[in-house]
């Protein structure tokens, strides 16, 4: 993917980074519980947190959907506006 509009693939490859490491750190859950609940091993969700591997769309949505967030709205949110709104919705996970 070339850069678009002033939009690389490395932004938004950060910015997706960046959104599920706010929602699993906002979220009051636990790493074990999250990874639980997104069926997703541990340590393969440890590096997706840290950025040190990338998230397909499937782990994406199971990391939010694990962190009590409405995972569809805040990804469509996120390629929609910008990242920032999108964290910013965490300060209030859905139960």
């Amino acid at each position: 993917m070339t850069e678009t509009n002033g939009i690389s693939e490395a932004h938004i490859k950060a910015g997706v980074s960046k959104l599920l490491n706010q929602a699993a750190s906002t979220s009051g859950r636990s790493q074990v519980r999250i990874a639980s609940e997104a069926q997703i091993d541990r340590g393969t969700m440890r590096r997706i947190l840290a950025g040190k591997r990338e998230a397909t769309v499937s782990e994406a949505l199971r990391i939010l959907y694990g962190s009590g967030a409405s995972p569809h709205a805040h990804l469509l949110l996120y390629l929609a506006s910008d990242q920032d709104k999108a964290c910013l919705l965490y300060t209030s996970p859905s139960p």
